[in-house]
Parts: C-alpha cells; sequence; structure tokens
C-alpha cells in the first residue's frame, strides 16, 4: 500500500460508507502526481488537509516533542479503537521523539466542509494548479500511471455535469486515459478551463492562461497576470507564475517570480513503511509515514 493509499484509507473511516473509493484521493490531490510520486510536505500542507477538510474531516498535525506521554497515550487509545494514526518525520519540526518522528496526524471528525460544488472545485483548482506548476511529477501516459489516470477519470466523471464549466469537466474526462501527450495536455487543459470559468476570472487573464507557453503576452496579458502572481491566493499565483515563466526576462516577471509561492525549501517526499523508498528528489531527507 503506497504513501496515497494510506491516507485515504485513514480518512476513509470518518466520512459516510457510501463514498465512491476515488472521492477521497480526488480531494487530496493524488490525481495530480504520478504512481511514483509520494506527496512531500507542502503538499500535505496545502493539498491533502484542506482536501479532507472540504469532506468533513479535520487532520491536525500534532508535534510529538511537545508532549511525549500525552501523545503516546492518544496514540495508544487511537490504535485501540482501530483508527489508523500517520506518524510523520517533518524538516520544519522540532527535535524528533524517541520513535524518530517529529509529528503525528489527527484525523477526526468535524473539518470545515463549506458548499459541496466549492469543496469540488477547488479540490479541481489545486489539481491543475499543481500540474502548471510541476508538470515533471504529474502523471504520463502508459502502463505505469495507468491506475492513477483511471482513478482521475472516475472522479471527474463524477464532478461533470451540465453548462459550461461542467461539460468541459467531462471532456477532461474523456481524455484523461488518452494514450499520448497530447491527449492528456488536452485533459489538463479542458480541466483549466473549467476551473477558469467557475472562478470568472477576467476574460484576458482567462485566455493568457489557456494559451501556449510559446507564444509572447501581450502588454495587457502581462499585466493580469503579475497582478493575479502577486495578489490571486496560492493555486492562482502558481497557475499564473507557470505561464509568466518563458517571460521571465522581464524584469518586473522576474521580480513576480521571485515572490511566487514554492514548495517548502529542503521539503522531500514523505515515505510509508508499507512502501519502497522512493527517488529523493533533491533537498532535504526523505519523510516517514507509518500506521
Amino acid at each position: 500500500m503506497d504513501l496515497w493509499s494510506v491516507l485515504a484509507s485513514a480518512a476513509g473511516r470518518l466520512v459516510r460508507p457510501e463514498t465512491p473509493e476515488y472521492r477521497i484521493p480526488g480531494y487530496m490531490g493524488r490525481f495530480a502526481h504520478s504512481a511514483t510520486d509520494p506527496p512531500d510536505e507542502a503538499d500535505l500542507l496545502t493539498g491533502v488537509i484542506p482536501g479532507l477538510a472540504s469532506l468533513g474531516v479535520r487532520a491536525d498535525l500534532i508535534p510529538l516533542a511537545d508532549d511525549a506521554g500525552l501523545c503516546e497515550r492518544l496514540i495508544r487509545d487511537r490504535l485501540r479503537r482501530g483508527c489508523p494514526v500517520p506518524l510523520l518525520r517533518l524538516e520544519s519540526g522540532s527535535d524528533a521523539a524517541e520513535s524518530g518522528f517529529t509529528h503525528m496526524l489527527r484525523l477526526t471528525h468535524g473539518g470545515p466542509r463549506g458548499g459541496r460544488v466549492a469543496g469540488r472545485m477547488a479540490a479541481l483548482l489545486r489539481w491543475t494548479a499543481f500540474v502548471a506548476a510541476h508538470p515533471e511529477r504529474a502523471p504520463k501516459p502508459g502502463q505505469e500511471d495507468l491506475a492513477v489516470l483511471e482513478g482521475a477519470a472516475r472522479f471527474l466523471d463524477e464532478c461533470a455535469g451540465r453548462g459550461p464549466v461542467g461539460t468541459r469537466i467531462g471532456r477532461a474526462a474523456g481524455l484523461m486515459l488518452s494514450s499520448d501527450e497530447a491527449g492528456l495536455r488536452a485533459a489538463q487543459m479542458a480541466l483549466r478551463e473549467a476551473v477558469l470559468l467557475y472562478l470568472r476570472l477576467p476574460a484576458v487573464a482567462q485566455a493568457a492562461l489557456l494559451s501556449d507557453p510559446e507564444s509572447a503576452l501581450s502588454p495587457l496579458e502581462l499585466h493580469e497576470l503579475i497582478y493575479l502572481a502577486r495578489a490571486g491566493t496560492r493555486d492562482l499565483r502558481l497557475l499564473a507564475a507557470a505561464r509568466l515563466a518563458p517571460e521571465r526576462r522581464r524584469p518586473e516577471v522576474a521580480a513576480t517570480l521571485a515572490q511566487a509561492p514554492t514548495p517548502n525549501p529542503g521539503s522531500g517526499p514523505l515515505r510509508s513503511a508499507n512502501s519502497p523508498a522512493p527517488k529523493n528528489r533533491g533537498g532535504g531527507t526523505d519523510r516517514q509515514f507509518v500506521r
């Protein structure tokens, strides 16, 4: 069982029994990652935890070093009741406990849910922003990522519906199992278009974010994207920064990209005790995650 499956299994005990198996990983952001790409610390904080909150599952990172006795009693109590207890070693944490871990991830009922549509679209925005910022970590056509892409197609099919937004999500679902890079890119662009339509961004900004990355941006498009990259939410800033990257020779763009959100410096992949250690992507040690 890989780390994403461990997380989904742990959260699955706290959602309704009829919840489809692909919905939890869809909200957590799993389908933005290839089969061999486990979540790192930034993914946990900006994708997994907000996604679980939309499903009514509250996830709290609790430092183990603060009160080792209390944490040990809490872990034993939860294990006695059959609740998985994710243990983490985060570089941002303080001194590790005797076990070698710095944090536990406590999952409970009662996270802020908001509207169903809003939570679903927020998950899709995080997905498309991650793929734009980290294309090397996204799924690729082929057998290795087939299970991930099948889950992605099922999740998107559930999110699809009528209207401009819903039909584009449905188009993305249909293209998600494409056998070539062009088809998969078309799926990602259809998903991006759906998200941008839902957000009702200015037409100029939408057109710029949907344009060919190799094409030059007009002065008005540059202005809109620079504003978005500086004043938007984290995910919109990632989208805008990815589209601005080819224009980094311009001083105003370079200054904007310097302020763009990035993964934690030295953030590396979390590792599950149930799966082999992944290759370190550079900067930092592997995280560990066990039940």
